[in-house]
């Protein structure tokens, strides 16, 4: 029941950020406008420390699109749920 919750906020949110900044907005463009800084400082600690990191999970992940983040972590939610029959 939890866990169909949660992935049912997470769907909405992903809804509400789509209809709300658009559907091409990016993830990354979302989280620069929110802290431009917090942005900066992420990307020299990961590049410093794990650079290949960077590279080939974080700058793919900013590109996609902003609603796709939560409604992904939703469709992992409503997954687990499904896997625990009369307890998700």
């Amino acid at each position: 029941m939890l866990l169909r919750l949660i992935g049912l906020l997470l769907g909405s949110l992903a809804l509400v950020i789509g209809l709300s900044a658009g559907w091409n907005w990016t993830f990354g463009a979302m989280l620069g406008g929110i802290n431009p800084r917090g942005m900066a400082t992420l990307e020299d600690t990961v590049r410093n420390n794990w650079a290949g990191i960077w590279d080939s999970l974080a700058l793919p992940m900013l590109g996609l699109p902003a609603w796709a983040v939560p409604a992904l972590l939703a469709v992992v939610f409503f997954l687990a749920a499904a896997m625990r029959p009369g307890r998700g």
